[in-house]
């Protein structure tokens, strides 16, 4: 049996009540839920290199994560397992010290970036407008 999780809570509800141009999703996004392991793999993969050896990505211009972006994300990857959020991210380093999560559903993007000093900004795209900050 797979487990659901459902896209609900303070996202979708921000959603829901939608900037001046409204953005409302419909319905009930169900979505297998991913495993704790699959959870685990991004701090044991992209979030633990990036942390060993940041030297190797300064290569370029390229600024790594900082040590506090890395610990924020590591963080927030344990908050959405446990709250058994329906996605996994996909991870990539912003090139100024932070981390940036991104899930995209069909044209709608929500990406969350953690600065090198570990603010968070959580943005919601409609194809490459933003339509929503949070």
């Amino acid at each position: 049996m797979v487990e659901t999780a459902t896209l609900s809570g303070s996202v979708v509800g921000a959603l829901q009540r939608g900037p001046e141009e409204s953005v409302t999703l419909s319905g009930r996004l169900v979505l297998p839920a991913p495993s704790p392991e699959e959870w685990d793999r991004l701090i044991d993969g992209p979030l633990i290199d990036w942390g060993r050896e940041p030297e190797r990505y300064s290569d370029d211009g390229v600024e790594p994560p900082t040590a506090r972006a890395i610990r924020r994300a590591s963080g927030l990857v344990k908050d959405l397992r446990r709250a058994q959020w329906p996605l996994l991210p996909r991870l990539v380093m912003s090139g100024e010290g932070g981390i940036v999560f991104d899930w995209a559903l069909g044209n709608m993007t929500l990406s969350m970036e953690i600065s090198g000093e570990g603010e968070l900004e959580l943005l919601l795209f409609d194809g490459c407008r933003v339509v929503q900050r949070f």
